[in-house]
C-alpha cells in the first residue's frame, strides 16, 4: 500500500479527523504538481469550512470549494468529499440531519449506510446518476463541483388537465359522407 493510499484509508475510517486530512494536504503539496495542490487546497477549504462561523465566508468557500471540485477525481471526492445526504424526504419531513462523511463505510467507496433512515446513500459524481438514484428513491450525495439548479433531482412532471376553448373560436367539423347502403339484412341473408 502506497503513503497516498494510507492516507485515504485514515480520512474513510475516520472522516471527521481534521488532522488527517491536514496531515495529508502538506503530504500533498510536498509531492508538487497541479493535481496534488488541487487536492490540498480541497482538502484544507473542508477543514476551514468545518470551523466557519461567518456565513458570507461559509458562501465564500463554498464557491471556491465548488471551483476546485470540479477538476478532481469523482473516486478521489468519494472519499474526501463532505456533501449533504439528498432525497432523504420519506424518512424526514427536514432535510437529512447527515453528510456524507457521517456516513458509515461499506465495501464500496460510493456506497455509505445512513443510520438515521437505515438506508444506503450513493455518492454521485454527476447529475444524471444522481436522478436515476433520486427516481428510485435512493438517498444520495451529489459530487460537490456540479451546476445545480433548485429542484433538479425531482422527476419529471407530467402536465395534466383541461384545456378551456371558447365553442365560437371552433370551425364546425366538416361532414363526413355517408358509406352506401347495401340493402336490408333479408336480402342479403337470401344471397346466401
Amino acid at each position: 500500500m502506497n503513503e497516498e493510499s494510507a492516507f485515504l484509508d485514515a480520512i474513510r475510517s475516520k472522516p471527521d479527523d481534521d488532522v488527517t486530512r491536514l496531515v495529508y494536504a502538506d503530504w500533498l503539496d510536498e509531492q508538487g504538481g497541479k493535481a496534488n495542490a488541487d487536492k490540498s487546497a480541497f482538502l484544507r477549504l473542508h477543514c476551514e469550512l468545518s470551523k466557519e462561523t461567518s456565513r458570507r465566508r461559509t458562501k465564500t468557500r463554498l464557491k471556491q470549494l465548488d471551483e476546485i471540485a470540479r477538476v478532481l477525481n469523482p473516486v478521489w471526492l468519494a472519499v474526501v468529499s463532505r456533501p449533504p445526504v439528498e432525497n432523504c424526504e420519506p424518512q424526514f419531513k427536514f432535510q437529512c440531519p447527515k453528510r456524507w462523511d457521517r456516513l458509515q463505510p461499506t465495501d464500496q467507496v460510493d456506497v455509505r449506510f445512513c443510520e438515521a433512515c437505515r438506508k444506503e446513500v450513493y455518492y454521485c459524481p454527476n447529475l444524471s446518476q444522481a436522478r436515476d438514484h433520486a427516481w428510485q428513491g435512493h438517498c444520495v450525495a451529489v459530487q460537490l463541483g456540479l451546476p445545480r439548479t433548485p429542484g433538479d433531482l425531482e422527476p419529471p412532471r407530467m402536465l395534466v388537465g383541461v384545456i378551456r376553448v371558447d365553442p365560437e373560436e371552433l370551425s364546425p367539423p366538416e361532414e363526413l359522407p355517408t358509406p352506401p347502403i347495401r340493402g336490408s339484412r333479408r336480402r342479403d341473408q337470401r344471397r346466401s
